[in-house]
């Protein structure tokens, strides 16, 4: 165990001093030296590492924790988020079964019309075949409606599931964050380099960083299946439209 210095934690804001003065080796042999393929400018001694913090530095310069306070903010927001987000998804799973069933039944009911219509019109009963007529244009056009309605909610719960799952990967994130903070101020604290908790820390950061890249992975498939939500709304608009008033 060695105590460390202070530029162990500030090892980067020393690489532009370091390298201005880091030796040149001499390109030349030495004069009278006829061997060939020897090592050149050794009298001069090999440059020092610019890595001045170490290996124990550089890793605490990978990652730079925010306050402990900010992180738990965003923490509880998170947290909220995803409670809301499993509220809604919940709902837009009621809708969505709501939806299909009443395509299912207007699905039946235009079924039915058109068995009615096609007796009708084989009776040569013009009244019926008139009055049927009308029926059947109305229920297919609600037909087409109760589709787009059926699309629309659909999308909208595969898109807040994935809300849901956008959430639940930040707070997962946030909560690995606050860890590797708390490490990251502890060993800054103790200032004292041990092997072990290098290690530890080390194998955090690569937590996080995962957890990260999974939560940024969540949130590019939520914000594409909310776009998706919003074309199909644009379709059940525009069926809406067209429906008789």
């Amino acid at each position: 165990m060695t105590h460390l210095s202070s530029t162990t934690f500030r090892s980067l804001s020393f690489t532009v001093l370091l390298i201005t003065s880091v030796p040149v080796l001499n390109a030349q042999n030495p004069a009278g030296n006829n061997s060939t393929g020897a090592l050149v400018g050794l009298s001069t001694g090999l440059p020092p590492s610019i890595l001045r913090g170490g290996k124990t530095g550089e890793l605490m310069a990978v990652y730079t924790p925010r306050s402990e306070d900010e992180i738990q903010r965003l923490l509880d927001n998170a947290k909220s988020s995803q409670l809301s987000a499993e509220n809604n998804y919940a709902e837009s799973v009621r809708l969505a079964q709501s939806a299909n069933g009443q395509l299912q039944i207007m699905t039946e009911e235009l079924r039915t019309t058109q068995t009615r219509l096609s007796v009708a019109k084989k009776a040569k009963n013009s009244s019926d075949v008139l009055v049927l007529t009308g029926e059947a244009k109305r229920q297919q056009a609600e037909k087409k409606y109760l589709v787009s309605l059926a699309n629309a909610m659909n999308a909208d719960m595969a898109s807040l599931d994935s809300q849901r799952a956008a959430a639940g990967a930040q707070v997962k994130a946030l909560q690995i964050e606050s860890d590797a903070a708390k490490k990251h101020n502890d060993i800054v604290a103790a200032n004292l380099e041990k092997e072990s908790d290098s290690t530890s820390y080390a194998a955090l950061l690569k937590q996080l960083f995962s957890a990260q890249m999974t939560a940024a992975n969540r949130a590019l498939d939520a914000a594409s299946k909310q776009n998706a939500v919003a074309s199909r709304k644009l379709k059940q608009l525009d069926a809406l439209s067209k429906l008789s008033k």
